[in-house]
């Protein structure tokens, strides 16, 4: 299947595409370059951790969720500490 790029950077997807994956307005995806092409997949069947854990050469999950609920935690707090109530 062949597709255009639009202004701005734009390609759309042919409706039969979207429906075979069940894609709507607004869905988020993945994108890779792979061997020099482009692949889309959709959000909700990938496990992002794992896609980018594999392309650095491995993550230590664990570590990357506590860092990572850490930061939330703080800023958190920071947020709370400016709020007009």
């Amino acid at each position: 299947m062949k597709l255009k790029l639009y202004k701005g950077g734009v390609l759309k997807l042919p409706v039969a595409i979207r429906r075979e994956l069940g894609l709507r307005e607004g869905d988020e995806l993945l994108v890779t370059i792979e061997g020099g092409a482009i692949k889309l997949v959709p959000l909700g069947l990938v496990d992002p951790v794992e896609v980018y854990s594999s392309e650095l050469g491995g993550v230590d999950e664990d570590r990357v969720l506590g860092e990572g609920f850490r930061e939330a935690r703080r800023l958190g707090k920071s947020f709370a500490r400016r709020a007009i109530y």
